[in-house]
């Protein structure tokens, strides 16, 4: 009989940003965006976790419309205009939600711990 052993891991790192304002760039254009929440999204087998930002409605339409026309471009995400991260579009990002994924689960904590405080 096969034996299982549970493993306690720590839970995703969330925070509600009550409407962090954020910049959005690619190459020298920029559009304001406000994230409503981000979460850490840890990947324990590979340490290659990401971070999922949510938006309001105005900004949604504004990230759908940026990551359906921009595939393959650098986007930059700046807050107080400093670099958050830096990502290659990869496809549409649609319905509000942005994940950005290949960033180790520490860099992903902090991110999520320290985007909406600022």
């Amino acid at each position: 009989m096969a034996s299982l052993t549970a493993t306690l891991l720590p839970a995703p790192t969330w925070a509600d940003c009550a409407e962090t304002a954020l910049a959005l760039v690619i190459d020298e254009t920029s559009w304001p965006v406000t994230i409503t929440s981000v979460v850490a999204l840890p990947d324990f087998e590979t340490d290659r976790g990401g971070v999922s930002l949510t938006f309001d409605a105005r900004s949604a339409r504004i990230v759908g419309q940026i990551t359906t026309e921009r595939v393959g471009e650098t986007l930059a995400i700046e807050n107080e205009g400093r670099l958050v991260l830096k990502s290659v579009l990869r496809g549409p990002a649609h319905g509000g939600i942005l994940e950005i994924r290949g960033i180790d689960n520490a860099r992903a904590a902090e991110i999520a711990d320290g985007l909406c405080s600022g």
